[in-house]
């Protein structure tokens, strides 16, 4: 399943099929309900949100991405 950060936008987003959004903190993930799929994508977002909150590159090519590509 593919992820992708976005970094800038304008407007406000919305669902395209209606689905509720709102922004959250990448700690907070685990709280949501979401559907089975999405939930081996929360610990890789959380750790490539602290390596970039560290300075680290997150270029998609670490070991993070490539477990959230094969989830």
């Amino acid at each position: 399943m593919p992820l992708y950060e976005c970094t800038r936008w304008e407007g406000e987003p919305v669902g395209a099929e209606g689905q509720r959004l709102c922004w959250a903190d990448p700690e907070e993930l685990g709280r949501f309900d979401m559907p089975e799929a999405d939930i081996p994508l929360v610990g890789p977002v959380r750790s490539a949100a602290l390596r970039r909150r560290r300075g680290v590159p997150v270029d998609g090519s670490d070991a993070a991405t490539a477990a959230a590509e094969a989830a």
